[in-house]
């Protein structure tokens, strides 16, 4: 995983994507053999994750796709297993908004939507638990405004807008909630 990193801020994508790989193999068989054990499948779902985020990032959609997958069953896996880190959850919910933005990448609106609304189920729940916590609220935020594009490509347009107004609205609770951050209140502006 850490080769795979550094490889991947050099550019050298091939050797990141066969240095995750191998990363993935070993972290998989870890899981394999101590499948009550944590951390060696978040190790092997952050793995995923960060390979996930390189094929999308080299235009390999349709390996980054099959990737964030497994990722997502990973976390799956880990929030069910391990109720008491949210983490897993915020992890699980970027899962899949990931799919979601790949799924519109290729006109897989469908897909795409029921990845957008998995993504906003995790991280709504997130939200209600630590309303004090910006980092669950800005992917909530993202995720609805997504699954807005999604609607509104689609011809659904007033379900588009009531995805844009609930974007919105939590825009609008963070800026209140955190008056002090001009990016929350650019992105008011730019939703509006």
């Amino acid at each position: 995983n850490d080769l795979g990193m550094l490889f991947s801020s050099t550019d050298k994508v091939q050797d990141a994507v066969d240095a995750y790989q191998r990363a993935a193999e070993i972290r998989k068989a870890l899981v394999a053999d101590f499948p009550s054990t944590p951390k060696f499948r978040d190790g092997y779902a952050r793995t995923l994750f960060n390979q996930g985020q390189l094929l999308l990032h080299s235009a390999r959609l349709e390996d980054s796709i099959r990737v964030f997958q497994e990722a997502a069953e990973a976390y799956g896996h880990l929030t069910s297993s391990v109720r008491d880190d949210p983490g897993y959850r915020d992890q699980l919910g970027r899962t899949y908004c990931n799919l979601g933005v790949l799924f519109t990448h290729q006109d897989r609106f469908k897909e795409a939507e029921d990845a957008y609304r998995q993504a906003i189920s995790v991280q709504s729940v997130l939200v209600d638990e630590f309303p004090a916590s910006v980092s669950y609220h800005e992917p909530l935020i993202l995720q609805w405004g997504n699954l807005g594009t999604v609607l509104w490509r689609t011809g659904r347009l007033d379900e588009a807008m009531e995805a844009r107004q609930k974007q919105i609205e939590l825009l609008r609770d963070l800026v209140s909630q955190f008056p002090g951050q001009p990016a929350q209140k650019n992105q008011l502006g730019q939703a509006h």
